[in-house]
């Protein structure tokens, strides 16, 4: 590269002072054609975090020859300023494979710009705008960019005050999309009193080939919600790629039937192709845990389980104790924030000496008494 490097050039050419960790990016870099990373996290930035007068001298940098296939741009104060700059990198780059933009003060009219520059982009594998308010108008230019790109392979658009009617947008076009393979929009929807939303990701599952992974955290989801998402997944059968479903912070109870009845089919069917199942912060309690626990009885799918802080006590602690134990593939389980007593620690003393299980939690006994300990 020399001794200037095109980012001090530019910086030179606009009389600014160059950014300190970007030019030691760019030194670390010296001598590689690709694959290095360029990380601008304002939450590890100790000479302040970047403005939009930053991201378009690095936008006019990065549109010369450059290593980077990472830029993290995440937690900086890059707002509307920086839209025609975003959009100019998004259209002329052909190197970056990962651009995150999480948490900065993009709004809906930035997105737009951004989406415009990346429908001819066919380098870029993986978008992250999570935690800014991008809208409905947002949501609806990126169900747009999705038409049109299908090189893109990871998304993520959680906290982004999307309204229904983008999500429902962007559930139908990922649903026959060719490249998705991680999609998340936990927290996306800025407020919702139904589950239309939820109905549309189900269908999505049920057509879709190429999604491994999920995330619907903190999305409303109920037990009617569970009930669409399962049986889709039942009826795309071993079509579907789907490897984890995360549901973190809903209100999934397994109290319906029909919830009940679709989900054990579901985790029951040799086709069932499901790996991790996340249910962090829902509403499970014992009737929940007792049921969950038989299902895990007839799975053999399930590599990793997530059952933290669901108000679940010791019947059902004992319950899922026994169905773990027996269980032929499981190697990951979470349980912390539930109520353990003496007796259900016990149960699980024998679960906690296998070798196979990553738990995130133990027992101890003190004066006869057991007692859960985080790991």
């Amino acid at each position: 590269m020399g001794a200037e490097n095109p980012y001090e050039a530019v910086c030179i050419a606009a009389n600014m002072r160059p950014r300190r960790h970007i030019m030691d990016a760019y030194a670390a870099a010296a001598g590689l054609e690709a694959g290095a990373e360029l990380r601008c996290s304002g939450s590890k930035l100790a000479e302040g975090r970047m403005l939009d007068v930053d991201m378009t001298l690095l936008s006019e940098a990065l549109l010369q020859v450059h290593p980077f296939a990472l830029l993290d741009l995440s937690y900086n104060e890059i707002a509307s300023g920086s839209g025609s700059a975003l959009k100019d990198l998004m259209l002329g780059d052909n190197r970056l494979l990962s651009v995150d933009l999480a948490c900065n003060e993009l709004d809906a009219k930035t997105c737009v710009l951004i989406c415009k520059g990346l429908k001819e982009n066919r380098t870029l594998r993986e978008l992250r705008l999570s935690g800014n308010k991008l809208g409905g108008v947002g949501g609806m230019a990126i169900a747009e960019l999705l038409q049109a790109n299908d090189t893109l392979q990871r998304l993520y658009l959680a906290n982004c005050d999307l309204d229904t009617g983008s999500l429902v947008a962007i559930a139908t076009v990922v649903a026959q999309h060719a490249s998705i393979a991680v999609l998340d929009v936990q927290r996306s929807l800025a407020s919702s009193l139904h589950e239309e939303h939820i109905e549309h990701f189900g269908r999505m599952l049920a057509a879709n080939t190429t999604l491994k992974e999920l995330d619907l955290s903190k999305c409303g989801v109920s037990d009617r919600g569970m009930l669409m998402l399962a049986a889709a997944l039942r009826k795309a059968g071993t079509s579907s790629a789907l490897r984890a479903l995360r549901l973190r912070a809903n209100s999934v109870r397994l109290a319906d039937e029909g919830a009940v009845d679709v989900l054990g089919l579901l985790l029951s069917s040799a086709d069932c192709a499901l790996q991790s199942l996340d249910l962090t912060g829902n509403d499970l309690r014992d009737d929940g845990a007792l049921v969950l626990a038989e299902m895990l009885m007839a799975n053999a799918s399930l590599t990793s389980l997530h059952l933290g802080s669901n108000s679940i006590n010791s019947r059902g602690l004992c319950a899922l104790a026994h169905a773990v134990g027996l269980h032929p593939s499981l190697q990951s389980l979470s349980l912390w924030g539930n109520r353990f007593d003496s007796s259900a620690c016990l149960a699980w003393r024998p679960v906690l000496g296998a070798a196979k299980l990553e738990l995130d939690f133990t027992a101890q006994e003190v004066d006869g008494v057991y007692m859960p300990v985080r790991r």
